[in-house]
């Protein structure tokens, strides 16, 4: 199972595919998309890396990253998140996105 996310650095609004919410336990549409939603579903131990959303909005995302999720039934599940961030012509971040991937089959 694999989805795919985009964050606008501009409007601050936040693109899922229908894959990602299944990644994270989550019925499509059944949210809205948010990075606290996401970062509260990671499990504790595996946050510290992960940037603020002041931080990610900045430009300070992690290109890779293995992280436990905690669905809302209690099932521990890792995704492999790669993630891109696009800049503008004079090198502000204008979106951060990526690709997340079950790896857990």
């Amino acid at each position: 199972m694999s989805g795919a996310w985009h964050w606008s650095c501009a409007s601050g609004q936040q693109r899922w595919s229908p894959g990602f919410p299944r990644l994270l336990g989550l019925a499509p549409r059944s949210v809205t998309p948010s990075y606290a939603l996401f970062v509260d579903l990671v499990d504790p131990g595996d946050r510290g890396p992960i940037a603020s959303p002041s931080d990610a909005l900045r430009g300070h995302v992690l290109p890779r990253a293995l992280l436990r999720m905690i669905r809302p039934s209690g099932e521990l599940r890792s995704l492999s998140d790669l993630s891109e961030l696009r800049l503008l012509p004079d090198g502000r971040p204008l979106a951060p996105s990526g690709v997340a991937l079950d790896v857990n089959g």
